[in-house]
């Protein structure tokens, strides 16, 4: 059974009709139906639906089911199928994951579930207590209708009374921590509602399902915001909070203003501007980017105007250059507002106008460091700290034009920028990491066995890293296995390494919390200088976000790993016969297939 297989069984089954009248109004005329275009302006309908694909006559744009979702939605391939799988009730075994059994389904439906039953519960705790919630939500700008519609609720200032709510209704203490909306003392080992006395946002992913909460303090705790912590449903690298109902605003406006909360991404909502979604405590990511560039050609940053809004800009130049085909800018507030503040004390209008004149991400980043600097610095600040950005990009052209760029912004010659930035080459992605062993005494090399094992690769290496100083807490051991298993195709004496790792895990043991003896126990000279070099670099591997890291890290070893199989096989074409030939082909082709599911 293949993907392809997969593919023509769920455009069998799916209504092109049913899936393009969900976002568009379709009237039947001469026989076929019609309706404005989604992908163009335009006051006549001319997108046209035929049996098994749509056209329009106006700019042409043509597919089919799963393509009218890929391009609306702004999803993958293989997400896209397992989207439609699921709403259609379709069975696609092909899609199924191995490693997901039947109980770990029956699991990931209990969280749905406990989730479904918690914002009942918060939504029935905000009507009993509306004298105490509403006038705040009120005095903040929001009207009875709009609190309604987004959905607002109270968590109590109860000890356990989410807890009880959710034993009664049958569901288990384990997965209510799971979830994240319980948490277990580990002072009396005690089940305690995981939010109290706090405004409730619920947190959807993009097909609007429910996977996290978040809390704004109602009194005076010190956390003023708090939302759930990782789960199976939620990973804050890979959600926007506010995508599911912006994502129509954004197609249209073709633009998506980024904030860095959900109080903030609620405000602009209700002061009319739809196309707003929040990183959820996290940084901009990748995935974040990539996303809302297959939605909107321009995305706007809308941070604090205080010194950690202008450094969240900053951190994001560089994985904006890896998403030429989006155009980012910067509004920057005065330093005594957020968004949600500037809007309620100088209304829409003013943030408008902030908008339609925000500075291009580059320019406000580039201003940003030299401003303020004594000129004789801005050489340096060029070196250091600009032309890494512009390394980053690998295109010769784009560097060459992002070069004239710099030139023209900071004064200093192009010619001079040319010649830094070819001084010091950016590392390739996939370049070894060289990790000398210490020279060993005599008595040691007679016991020690040199290496011949192949030196891992920078992601490996990473990957191993992160395990390193990883905790049971930060991460899923089990997750961490199938990498293991799936992704990474390491050496012998890696993979042995790793699962050592993952042992002290299972006991609830950090391996850096091993003694570094324990780890130079090993006869291998390549082990004890990895691990040398990893005491030697900890700094390098502190992260808030371990688990999605290792995740990304293990599927880009596992694309790496798959083209360089499909560049082996390419390389056998011209040498194989016809029969051989079309073999050689099908696994190409289902090569590219894993790479793109893998890539999104």
């Amino acid at each position: 059974m293949s993907i392809d297989a997969a593919k023509n069984r769920i455009l069998g089954k799916v209504s092109l009709a049913d899936v393009i009248g969900e976002s568009i109004k379709l009237e039947r005329r001469s026989g076929r139906l019609v309706g404005l275009c989604p992908f163009h302006e335009e006051k006549s309908p001319s997108f046209t639906i035929f049996d098994d694909h749509y056209f329009c006559f106006g700019c042409r744009a043509h597919g089919d089911a799963i393509e009218y979702i890929r391009k609306t939605r702004g999803m993958g391939f293989m997400e896209t199928l397992k989207y439609l799988a699921e709403k259609y009730g379709i069975d696609v075994p092909e899609l199924e994951n191995s490693k997901r059994n039947e109980q770990e389904r029956r699991e990931t439906a209990n969280l749905y579930k406990i989730l479904r039953l918690s914002q009942e519960y918060f939504s029935q705790n905000l009507h009993v207590h509306r004298d105490r919630i509403v006038p705040y939500l009120q005095g903040r700008g929001f009207s009875k209708e709009i609190i309604d519609g987004f959905e607002f609720g109270y968590a109590p200032q109860q000890s356990m009374g989410l807890v009880n709510h959710l034993l009664q209704k049958g569901m288990s203490i384990k997965d209510a921590v799971t979830a994240s909306v319980a948490t277990t003392s580990m002072k009396d080992h005690k089940t305690y509602d995981f939010f109290q006395h706090r405004l409730m946002i619920p947190i959807k992913d993009h097909h609007g399902r429910l996977i996290a909460f978040g809390g704004r303090t109602m009194g005076d705790h010190p956390a003023k915001y708090k939302n759930s912590r990782e789960t199976p449903l939620f990973d804050k690298s890979y959600t926007l909070f506010g995508l599911d109902s912006a994502r129509d605003a954004i197609r249209r406006a073709q633009r998506v203003i980024i904030v860095e909360g959900y109080m903030d991404t609620l405000q602009l909502w209700n002061f009319g501007f739809q196309e707003t979604v929040a990183c959820l405590g996290t940084a901009v990511t990748p995935y974040h980017l990539q996303r809302l560039s297959q939605l909107a050609k321009e995305i706007i940053l809308l941070f604090d105007g205080d010194q950690a809004g202008e450094n969240a800009g900053l951190r994001t130049v560089s994985l904006a250059l890896e998403v030429p085909r989006s155009q980012f800018k910067v509004v920057r507030l005065d330093s005594a507002y957020d968004p949600d503040s500037f809007l309620r004390e100088f209304g829409k209008d003013a943030l408008e106008d902030k908008i339609q004149n925000a500075a291009p991400l580059l320019d406000y980043a580039i201003t940003a460091k030299i401003s303020g600097a004594h000129e004789l610095s801005v050489p340096d600040l060029i070196d250091n700290e600009i032309l890494p950005w512009v390394r980053s990009v690998k295109d010769p052209i784009k560097q060459s034009f992002l070069v004239s760029h710099i030139s023209k912004l900071t004064g200093v010659s192009r010619d001079a920028i040319g010649k830094t930035l070819e001084k010091r080459p950016a590392k390739p992605k996939n370049q070894t990491i060289e990790t000398p062993a210490p020279e060993p005494s005599p008595v040691e090399q007679k016991e020690l066995k040199p290496s011949r094992t192949r030196r891992l690769t920078s992601v490996e290496y990473d990957f191993l890293g992160h395990l390193y100083y990883a905790t049971s807490e930060e991460v899923s051991v089990t997750n961490i296995e199938a990498h293991l298993k799936l992704d990474l195709e390491l050496e012998p004496l890696w993979l042995e390494l790793a699962e050592d790792f993952v042992k002290a895990l299972k006991k609830g043991d950090s391996p850096k919390d091993q003694p570094k003896s324990y780890w130079h126990s090993s006869s291998d000279l390549a082990v004890i200088s990895l691990i040398d070099n990893l005491v030697e670099k900890e700094s390098a591997f502190s992260t808030d976000n371990r688990g999605a890291v290792m995740k990304k890290l293990a599927e880009t070893t596992r694309v790496s790993q798959l083209k360089a199989t499909r560049q082996h096989l390419k390389t056998r074409l011209n040498d194989a016969n016809i029969e051989e030939q079309t073999q050689i082909l099908s696994a190409i082709h289902k090569l590219n297939s894993e790479i793109k599911s893998l890539q999104g």
